[in-house]
């Protein structure tokens, strides 16, 4: 009887030593694929340029909690202050202040040299909240060097920032659903994405999903979303591309 149990016993642990080698090389496939992507993140604005749209707006928002216990208004202004002399900011600010319900808050709206607006605020009620907009309608300028001098401010008093960029453009006249569609894909496919969530109605496509050659910390699953719809006011096409989601009106 032990005889004939022996060759059912080896053909058994065969079986679960070829599955357990299977794991193995797909595990190995994974990390190489993953290992791979990390040596050839790109850059989403330059890949938004070769679209062939007409460029028409760039904006940055960052925020972070940075500090607990309250602060005076002079001490919210002094933040901002050095906030602003840390990106270069033009000397011109506009500061306001507010109190309401029980939060202290400074607002500066300023400048750069290259023409961007800023708007900083600082709230304080039980933490201190730093938000940061940049706005850019004048001319295209890439995001990544603007990201990593926020994130150098922030990781200096040893804070961590949720950042997101967001990039539209226009094409002239009317593009239908099935060649907004084809721009969409188009660029899915050079960021390698996969797509998680797609929304579209006879006005609106949007979509979002994730890419591991973006070098953008995800929300959730998410490091990217892509929108595009007509606007019959300015009989234009428009795409918006966000990472890791839009952060304007569209």
């Amino acid at each position: 009887m032990i005889k004939n149990k022996r060759p059912w016993l080896f053909g058994i642990i065969t079986i679960f030593l070829c599955f357990c080698l299977y794991l193995l090389i797909g595990n190995l496939n994974y990390r190489n694929g993953a290992l791979a992507a990390s040596h050839k993140k790109v850059k989403i604005d330059e890949l938004f340029k070769d679209l062939g749209c007409q460029w028409a707006q760039t904006h940055i928002n960052a925020w972070a909690v940075i500090e607990t216990g309250n602060k005076t208004f002079d001490d919210l202004k002094n933040i901002g202050l050095v906030l602003c002399d840390f990106l270069n900011l033009e000397d011109n600010r506009e500061i306001t202040t507010n109190y309401d319900n029980h939060q202290k808050q400074v607002k500066i709206r300023t400048g750069d040299q290259k023409g961007l607006k800023y708007d900083i605020i600082i709230m304080n009620s039980e933490k201190t909240h730093i938000v940061i907009n940049i706005y850019n309608d004048q001319h295209f300028v890439g995001t990544q060097e603007l990201i990593d001098k926020i994130e150098d401010y922030f990781h200096s008093i040893k804070a961590l920032p949720r950042i997101s960029a967001t990039l539209a453009g226009t094409f002239d006249g009317r593009l239908d659903s099935k060649e907004r569609k084809s721009i969409i894909n188009s660029l899915v496919r050079k960021i390698d994405g996969q797509v998680t969530q797609t929304m579209e109605d006879e006005r609106l496509i949007s979509i979002a999903g994730y890419s591991y050659i973006l070098d953008v910390a995800p929300i959730g699953n998410i490091n990217f979303q892509i929108a595009s719809r007509y606007n019959a006011y300015e009989a234009k096409t428009y795409i918006w591309a966000g990472t890791p989601i839009i952060t304007i009106e569209y």
